[in-house]
């Protein structure tokens, strides 16, 4: 597993803008060969009412993810944008805001993370479960009929007694 971010801060038309780029990268875990999350946020900071600050943020999720037989390669990606007004804490200005933008960040890469597992990883296990599903479909129809053809056959055939010998 390797994990590397960077944050990146500038001016904006508000106050100043930040952009937050975090990547892991994990191998060789639970029948995964590699995967990779890729997350970009980027967070515009601008003034608001009585002392708080509007946190605009946009966040973009990629998604890649193999398997160690190869046969399932699985990426996508995911966008989202939200917006908070917060009031700063008692810290200093620049230490409250790091604090609101790491919580605005996380806030959203969580619920997009829970959305990714329910779109990727919920979606391809029903489809999964429903191709299996169908494929015992056959067997079922059938196991009336083998039932009826056994118990014909069992009425057919006597019963070999070892006195018979």
């Amino acid at each position: 597993s390797a994990d590397v971010s960077s944050l990146y801060a500038f001016e904006s038309a508000g106050e100043f803008a930040v952009a937050v780029l975090l990547k892991k990268t994990a191998a060789g875990g639970r029948s995964v060969e590699t995967g990779v999350w890729d997350a970009i946020h980027v967070v515009d900071v601008a003034a608001a009412e009585n002392g708080a600050f509007t946190y605009k943020i946009v966040s973009t999720i990629i998604l890649s993810v193999v398997t160690e037989s190869g046969a399932i390669d699985l990426s996508g990606s995911l966008t989202k944008t939200d917006a908070k007004t917060l009031k700063l804490s008692a810290l200093d200005k620049s230490r409250a805001h790091l604090v609101n933008i790491g919580n605005v960040v996380q806030d959203l890469e969580n619920s997009m993370f829970n959305q990714l597992d329910r779109i990727y990883f919920g979606k391809t296990k029903d489809v999964a479960c429903s191709l299996r599903k169908r494929d015992l479909a056959p067997a079922l129809a059938m196991a009336p009929m083998m039932s009826e053809l056994s118990d014909r056959l069992k009425s057919r055939s006597k019963p070999v007694d070892a006195e018979d010998y």
